[in-house]
């Protein structure tokens, strides 16, 4: 029964993530951009904000449940850690697939490649644990990086100077 249901969790977690990580690609297309920006840009910015994320997230949750008014948030916050971290799971896995599958390849291509490592790599104990943990704050990092990012500014539109008036002639 237990390496049954191993396995069993492993199949359903390797699609669950499949579905959610094409979904992210498919509706956020320029999450791509983004994460392969903050990859190459703000590494290490982006394993310190992973590493606060994923630590004090959840201390927040638990202060918040101290106080009467906070439940509620702390409660659906407590409970939202489980997406929020498979979401980061999933973004480091295509931040792995974007080292190795570079730009213009397709994006898609680059998150299978990078999450069929790391579910391949799930199939080890403990080595697993550590390389979701790894992952997760990663993405974690990751998307705080991305999102603070700010967009290329255009260049300022300047219409042309109207041509000078040539005088009649005599």
């Amino acid at each position: 029964l237990g390496l049954a249901g191993r396995t069993a969790w492993w199949i359903g977690y390797s699609v669950s993530t499949l579905i959610l990580g094409l979904l992210l690609l498919l509706f956020a297309p320029a999450l791509d951009v983004a994460i392969v920006d903050a990859l190459r840009r703000r590494t290490g910015a982006a394993v310190g904000f992973g590493v606060a994320a994923f630590i004090l997230i959840p201390i927040a949750a638990a202060l918040l449940l101290l106080t009467i008014v906070g439940i509620p948030l702390g409660l659906f916050v407590l409970l939202g850690l489980a997406l929020l971290y498979t979401v980061g799971y999933v973004v480091g896995a295509h931040a792995l697939g974007r080292l190795l599958v570079k730009p213009p390849t397709s994006r898609f291509l680059a998150f299978l490649a990078g999450l069929g490592i790391v579910r391949l790599l799930g199939l080890i104990p403990f080595v697993g644990g550590l390389v979701w943990l790894l992952a997760a704050i990663f993405g974690l990092g990751l998307l705080a990086v991305a999102a603070r990012r700010r967009p290329p500014v255009a260049a300022p539109v300047t219409r042309p100077s109207p041509a000078p008036a040539i005088p009649p002639g005599p």
